[in-house]
């Protein structure tokens, strides 16, 4: 599972289409449809509204509207209808299992609702920085460390004291930029157990496709590294400076100099788009 939501959630693929959060100028969000022959995304239309935290269900999108105090709402995109589903700021909204969950701002906790932003309940007392969702369970970052729950927010249990503001999940394993070791890339495992960091990487976006992790390294001017979380092993894949780091398919979305690019994983170079 990709870590687009820690990232922001800016950049998502319906189908043949983009949606595209334009981080340069703020004027909204771009909706881009790919070119079957020379494979570059055309600009189609765009809203106004600022797409955080996008989600897609079929052909609709839930986000978090930065333009509109971080509000929840729900877009249909054949319509362009638009329904307010939580009015009050939220942050990392994540449609899982028929709930929506997410971090109501003002008060930094987790909580979850219906798919019509009714019936909210909590799932975490205390202050929540970032979390994952695996399989039957939550984990969930603290400035106490991090913690689990299940999907209700039943069954609470530490996990480890070691924590930091993103939290990723990569097989077996989790990974956070230390927030006790300056954001040093730290995996654990979900027991607690078999803790190994990299100091070499002091972590400033961090996404994985499963397999690798892949992350801007603030020790090197934010450029791209790829990590092995078996082996520890980094390879620089990009000297650009980045943030935002998006995967979708086989290629990685992220902002350099606040212009959207798309780097291939295999290799090769990369290409402004948007």
């Amino acid at each position: 599972m990709t870590a687009n939501i820690q990232n922001g959630g800016l950049v998502l693929r319906v189908e043949d289409r983009l949606l595209l959060m334009d981080n340069k100028e703020f004027s909204g969000t771009k909706l881009l449809r790919e070119d079957a022959e020379s494979g570059r995304w055309a600009a189609e239309t765009f809203t106004d509204d600022l797409l955080w935290d996008m989600n897609a269900d079929g052909d609709s999108v839930y986000y978090s509207d930065q333009r509109n105090r971080h509000a929840v709402y729900r877009l249909e995109l054949r319509t362009n209808r638009k329904e307010l589903l939580i009015d009050k700021p939220c942050c990392q909204l994540r449609l899982q299992g028929g709930w929506l969950y997410y971090i109501e701002e003002s008060s930094e906790r987790l909580y979850r609702s219906r798919l019509d932003g009714k019936g909210e309940q909590p799932v975490a007392e205390d202050k929540v920085w970032s979390y994952v969702c695996s399989n039957d369970r939550i984990y969930y970052a603290t400035p106490r460390g991090i913690q689990t729950c299940d999907m209700s927010g039943s069954r609470h249990e530490k996990v480890t004291d070691a924590t930091g503001y993103m939290l990723i999940e990569v097989g077996d394993l989790l990974a956070f930029p230390n927030h006790h070791r300056d954001g040093t890339l730290t995996f654990v495992a979900k027991d607690g157990s078999d803790a190994a960091e990299i100091g070499a990487i002091q972590t400033a976006s961090l996404n994985t496709d499963g397999e690798y992790v892949y992350c801007s390294n603030a020790l090197n001017n934010r450029s791209i590294y790829r990590v092995d979380p078996v082996s520890l092993r980094s390879i620089r894949i990009s000297g650009d400076s980045a943030d935002y780091l998006h995967l979708i398919g086989q290629a990685l979305y992220y902002c350099s100099g606040r212009e959207w690019h798309r780097l291939p994983l295999g290799g090769g170079e990369a290409c402004r788009i948007g």
